[in-house]
C-alpha cells in the first residue's frame, strides 16, 4: 500500500477503534492525584547513568574534580543512538564510575557522580519562543542536542526516530497520553497542571516530522487533564481523541489501532503505515528543549505505594536516589518489602533503592504484601483459553 493510500485511509478512519483483547485492572492512581506535582529538592549526590535509554552509551566529556554547572554537557552522543547527558544542577564530579543502575536483575553501568554544592548555579539558556523561526532540521539539532529520549518508558532516541519517520513520510503524528497501566499517574498529573506546553510540543514535533495532522490520544476517564487539554487545544490544529480506558491501548501498536483502525504488520514498524507515536511526556520535554532551551534533566515521576505515607507526582532531578524519593513520601519500612521502577504489569524489579532516576523513569512503587502478595505456585495449563481472549 502506497504512502497516499495509507493517507487517505488514516484520514477516513481518525476516531475511536476497538482494539482485540485487554483488561481492565484497578487504576490504584487516586493516592498519587490528590496533591499537585512537587518539585523534588536536590540530593547530596546525583547518580547519572551515560546509558538511561536504548542504544549506546554517552561518551563523557568532564573530569573527576571538576566544577560544573546546571544545565553544562557532562557527557557526548557516541553516534546516532546515543543520547547526550547534562548536569541537573552545580557542583563538583566526584567520580566517574560504575554504579548500580535500574535494570533486568542485578546490573551497573558507567555512570557520572556529581556532588551538588547547593548553589543551582546555571549556564546561560537560549530559549525560542516561537519555534516556527527554524526549520525541522534546526529544530531537529536542538532535540538531539538536549539529550531527550522516549520518556514514556521504551527509551528509543527522540532525534532517531523523528529522522527515521521524516525520511520515510508521516501522514499521522499520535501523541500518547494513554496511561493505562496501574499505578502510574505522571502523564495525568503532567497535563492537568501543564496541558499548555503539552500542547505546545505536539506542535514543535508536528513541526519536526513533517506530519500532516497530529492527535493526542487520552482515556475518557482522565476528566480533569482531558478539560485542560480542550481549553488548550482551542486555538490549535491539534486533535484530541478520547479512548475507552482498557489496558494495554497506550501500547504503540494497540494505541495506533484505537485511533486509526490500521494494524501495524509484525515485521513492520508504525511509520512504514504513516504513522508515529511520541509519548505525552516526550512533548513536554521537547517543548522545554525548543521554547524555554533547557535540555532534559529532570522529569515527572509518581511515587506511590501502601508505604508511602505522602504518594504523589515529583518533578524530579535525573540522578536523584530512589531512596531519597522515597523518604520525601515518608516510607513506613516495616511495610516495605520491595521496589519496582514503572507499573506493576511491566516495571523492573529493583535489587536495591540506591539506583538513580533515569529519563525513563515515569513511576516508583514501593511495594507492600497487601498490594503485592507472595505469588501463587505455577500451576499447569488447563487450556481455559482466558489468555488468548485477553491478548490482543
Amino acid at each position: 500500500m502506497s504512502q497516499q493510500q495509507h493517507s487517505i485511509k488514516i484520514a477516513r478512519k481518525l476516531r475511536a477503534h476497538r482494539i482485540f483483547g485487554g483488561i481492565k485492572p484497578l487504576a490504584l492512581k487516586a493516592r498519587s492525584l490528590r496533591s499537585r506535582i512537587m518539585p523534588a529538592p536536590i540530593p547530596e549526590i546525583l547518580i547519572l547513568p551515560l546509558l538511561q535509554h536504548q542504544g549506546s552509551p554517552a561518551a563523557p566529556i568532564v573530569n573527576v574534580g571538576d566544577q560544573v554547572l546546571k544545565y553544562q554537557l557532562l557527557a557526548a552522543a557516541e553516534g546516532p543512538p546515543s543520547v547526550p547527558v547534562h548536569a541537573p544542577t552545580s557542583g563538583e564530579i566526584t567520580a566517574i564510575t560504575d554504579s548500580p543502575i535500574p535494570g533486568h536483575g542485578e546490573q551497573s553501568g558507567r555512570c557520572i557522580l556529581l556532588r551538588a554544592d547547593g548553589e543551582d548555579n546555571a549556564i546561560d539558556l537560549q530559549p525560542l519562543p516561537d519555534h516556527r523561526a527554524l526549520n525541522h532540521w534546526q529544530l531537529l539539532e536542538r532535540v538531539n542536542s538536549a539529550g531527550i529520549c522516549g520518556m514514556g518508558g521504551a527509551g528509543f532516541p527522540t532525534t532517531e526516530k523523528l529522522r527515521a519517520s521524516m525520511e520515510r513520510g508521516i501522514e499521522l503524528l499520535i501523541i500518547n497520553a494513554v496511561e493505562c497501566e496501574p499505578h502510574i499517574s505522571a502523564d495525568e498529573a503532567l497535563i492537568r497542571e501543564r496541558a499548555a506546553a503539552v500542547v505546545s510540543g505536539a506542535e514543535i514535533l508536528q513541526s519536526i516530522c513533517l506530519a500532516n495532522r497530529c492527535v493526542i490520544a487520552i482515556e475518557r476517564d482522565k476528566h480533569d487533564a482531558v478539560k485542560q487539554l480542550r481549553d488548550s487545544l482551542e486555538s490549535s490544529s491539534v486533535e484530541l481523541l478520547e479512548l475507552p480506558s482498557k489496558y494495554p491501548t497506550g501500547g504503540e501498536k494497540q494505541i495506533i489501532q484505537a485511533v486509526t483502525g490500521l494494524e501495524v504488520p509484525h515485521d513492520a514498524l508504525p511509520m512504514d503505515i504513516g504513522v508515529l507515536v511520541q509519548n505525552v511526556g516526550t512533548a513536554y520535554a521537547v517543548h522545554d528543549a525548543i521554547t524555554e532551551g533547557k535540555p532534559c534533566i529532570s522529569r515527572i515521576t509518581t511515587l506511590t505505594g501502601a508505604p508511602l505515607q505522602t504518594p504523589k507526582n515529583f518533578d524530579a532531578l535525573i540522578g536523584t536516589p530512589v531512596s531519597f524519593l522515597f523518604e520525601l513520601c515518608g516510607i513506613e519500612e516495616s511495610w516495605h518489602t520491595g521496589s519496582i521502577m514503572g507499573g506493576s504489569l511491566m516495571g523492573l524489579e529493583l535489587v536495591s533503592t540506591d539506583v538513580p532516576l533515569i529519563k525513563t523513569s515515569n513511576c516508583l512503587i514501593a511495594k507492600s504484601r497487601a498490594e503485592f502478595p507472595e505469588p501463587k505456585p505455577e500451576q499447569a495449563c488447563i487450556r481455559c483459553g482466558y489468555c488468548a481472549t485477553a491478548c490482543p
